[in-house]
């Protein structure tokens, strides 16, 4: 888990104008955010997620972190599946499956870490991931996206993004750090990047829902 202390440091920070902070934002299947970061082998990747209990028992992937990708290969996603109660960690052609999940983490909030070699939820182990390198293009959060146009290409989030959604290098410093935002103007909800200063909306058509203001 990350140090609190560093999440802490960015509590009060403001968004840019025209946007104000929420609690979370929230999808069901179609939105999802490119935040265009290509992590290294020694980065982290965390989300902090709850998913909708109400569409546990739908069929399909419901995905929460994924690599920028087709329909088929050089993808890393961690999902659930509809139909079971398991974790897949997939990169490529290569999969990791049948982890140590529980039907706790189907419900309430979660923080999922993956780095090489390694996923945990809520900083317990859960399997070892078996590629041995780490993905080459960019790092996406919610709703899997397509090379091609930032498309989806199937398979969707539904649940919520919360603040403790990003990725950071082997010395504990952000590269992307996610707060939830709603946009004044029309409601719709996005991650405000406190590294690069700018506000990442959903890149697929769709825009995120948003929780309560805080």
């Amino acid at each position: 888990m990350l140090n609190s202390s560093k999440i802490i440091a960015y509590q009060d920070m403001l968004p840019p104008t025209g946007f104000v902070r929420v609690e979370y934002i929230t999808t069901l299947r179609t939105a999802g955010i490119n935040t265009g970061i290509v992590v290294d082998s020694t980065d982290v990747i965390y989300a902090t997620y709850q998913l909708d209990s109400s569409n546990l028992s739908q069929s399909g992937d419901k995905y929460i972190v994924s690599q920028q990708a087709g329909y088929t290969g050089g993808g890393i996603w961690v999902e659930t599946y509809g139909s079971n109660n398991q974790w897949y960690v997939r990169f490529g052609s290569s999969a990791s499956t049948n982890g140590a999940s529980t039907a706790a983490e189907r419900t309430g909030k979660h923080q999922v870490e993956l780095k090489k070699q390694s996923f945990k939820i809520d900083g317990v182990s859960k399997l070892t991931p078996n590629y041995s390198s780490m993905p080459s293009t960019p790092t996406c959060f919610g709703a899997r996206i397509n090379t091609a146009g930032d498309a989806i290409t199937g398979g969707g989030m539904y649940g919520n993004l919360y603040e403790g959604t990003g990725i950071v290098d082997s010395n504990g410093n952000y590269r992307w750090w996610g707060i939830p935002v709603k946009r004044v103007s029309d409601g719709a909800g996005g991650m405000y990047d406190i590294v690069s200063d700018k506000v990442f909306m959903s890149v697929t058509g769709t825009d995120f829902t948003c929780g309560p203001v805080i």
